[in-house]
């Protein structure tokens, strides 16, 4: 079984990104699962029961302050092809928008949408942690496909 790098302190900022979420777009939001391809799930607010799902979104904290390296280095934002495909495929399955949010460590949160268009992948990952199976084929988001919390995603 792979190694969990996921700490306490990963959780905390995963929660408070998803209360930020839930305040700015006006949805119930809950953590899906551990080992669950995607990290939570979007639905109607309100108290019954069976609360109709209207989206999913991957979340991810950046710990350095790479913003101005992001913007002005490469240009996008990487995420596991794996992620990638599983928010397409409940995205078409589903018939409901899935999101990468993100949340840079000098404040500023954006959101792309993860969709079946075309992507630049590469074959990159983690390089610090000594771990083989941090490199895999990753999907390239271009920063400019990325929006400010203040605009919700169509279908939400």
């Amino acid at each position: 079984m792979r190694r969990r790098y996921q700490t306490e302190e990963d959780r905390a900022r995963e929660a408070a990104l998803m209360d930020t979420i839930r305040k700015h777009w006006r949805v119930g939001i809950h953590a899906n699962p551990d080992f669950y391809e995607l990290d939570c799930t979007m639905h109607l607010e309100g108290s019954t029961k069976q609360r109709l799902v209207t989206g999913f979104a991957e979340l991810k904290h950046r710990l350095k302050d790479t913003w101005n390296q992001d913007v002005g280095g490469h240009g996008d934002y990487m995420i596991a092809m794996s992620k990638w495909r599983a928010g397409v495929a409940f995205s078409h399955l589903l018939k409901v928008p899935c999101v990468l949010v993100v949340r840079w460590q000098c404040g500023t949160t954006l959101w792309a949408p993860i969709a079946g268009r075309p992507m630049r992948v590469t074959f990159s990952g983690r390089f610090d942690r000594d771990d083989e199976q941090d490199q895999e084929p990753c999907v390239r988001v271009p920063l400019q496909e990325f929006q400010p919390l203040t605009t919700k995603p169509e279908g939400l």
